[in-house]
């Protein structure tokens, strides 16, 4: 059972597979996946791959800057967003590492 909050992402999802009307087992199956995908992601504290989540946003006709930003971004916004979900965990690793180095820190 799911004991922490949800994450931002994982609310707009779930609450798009509560509006499309259709079953956890049907959109899964949708997806390519398991049959017991959506409902692990609404039940359990498992963080699914990437992939996965993809996957059922697409299924469901999500946009990745919707499902991860909580709006619609730009058309370069959403290409930044499409090249890092295929990206590796080493490549998204030092993208998170470049733009931290590049990021102004504020005075204290």
């Amino acid at each position: 059972m799911n004991t922490h909050p949800p994450v931002a992402w994982r609310s707009r999802l779930l609450c798009a597979v509560d509006a499309s009307g259709r079953s956890d087992r049907e959109i899964s199956t949708a997806a390519g996946l398991g049959v017991n995908a959506v409902n692990e992601l609404r039940n359990t504290d498992k963080q699914p791959s990437v992939d996965r989540v993809l996957k059922i946003a697409s299924v469901l006709g999500i946009s990745l800057s919707f499902l991860f930003l909580g709006r619609e971004a730009s058309q370069e916004e959403d290409e930044f967003l499409t090249l890092l979900a295929g990206a590796t965990d080493a490549e998204r690793k030092a993208v998170a590492l470049l733009l931290r180095r590049n990021s102004p820190t504020e005075a204290v």
